[in-house]
């Protein structure tokens, strides 16, 4: 490859990075008079209803997947009601292939791709000066240990579980030959609240399915053993 190709290549990558984010806040939400995308909702934590405050980001991300743009649109608070409310101007963002993400983040709640944030599409001058209600749930955070205990691996197939809390659902099967006597996996998990366990395996051919769940407080780390 020659100099000059290999400048080439350089300069694109260099432009087609700094495309990619634009870190500044473009907006503050407060100003727009008139054509305006407006985002208003309230941030709760639903395990102990309550409101909460806390600051908020909002990003618009438009372009296929290899010249992808995501933008910092601005940030704001949610108050102590844990309402919030953000505009900006909107003529730029009449796309059908771009979304908004609000993102909410406070310590010891999770954030996670389901916790946290709403994701709004379809955003044309037809919206302009409506308020798009999004209201965001945090959950507290708190961690699962599942403990896995086998008698006799040799005995034991088709070992599957699952865990959920009402945010993204965690399953696996694990294969007859990774299988072992003791072991654990650890989750991030909702606070102050049940999380539900299934299993399922075969032993010498017979079907077994457990159906179960755990509460664990928020902040705390709570153990479930699977015993076979």
């Amino acid at each position: 490859m020659n100099t000059l190709s290999k400048s080439f290549i350089a300069v694109f990558i260099i432009v087609l990075c700094s495309a990619c984010l634009n870190d500044e806040p473009l907006f503050d939400g407060q100003s727009c008079i008139s054509d305006c995308i407006v985002f208003t909702g309230k941030v709760t934590d639903p395990n102990n209803d309550i409101p909460i405050s806390t600051k908020l980001k909002i990003t618009f991300t438009n372009g296929g997947l290899v010249f992808r743009r995501t933008e910092n649109i601005g940030v704001t608070s949610s108050n102590e009601l844990g309402e919030y409310s953000f505009s900006f101007p909107g003529e730029n963002y009449k796309v059908d292939n771009g979304y908004f993400i609000i993102k909410a983040e406070k310590a010891g709640y999770l954030v996670t791709e389901y916790d946290g944030r709403a994701v709004i599409y379809s955003v044309d001058s037809t919206n302009f000066d409506l308020p798009f209600v999004n209201d965001i749930l945090l959950r507290p955070a708190a961690e699962l240990q599942v403990s896995l205990k086998i008698d006799n691996v040799d005995l034991i197939t088709d070992f599957v579980y699952s865990i959920n809390y009402g945010g993204p659902k965690y399953g696996y099967r694990i294969p007859d030959e990774f299988l072992v006597q003791d072991t654990f996996y650890l989750y991030d998990v909702g606070g102050d609240q049940k999380t539900e366990v299934v299993y399922s395996y075969k032993k010498e051919n017979q079907e077994i399915k457990v159906v179960d769940s755990i509460f664990i407080n928020a902040g705390e780390k709570g153990i479930y053993e699977i015993d076979i």
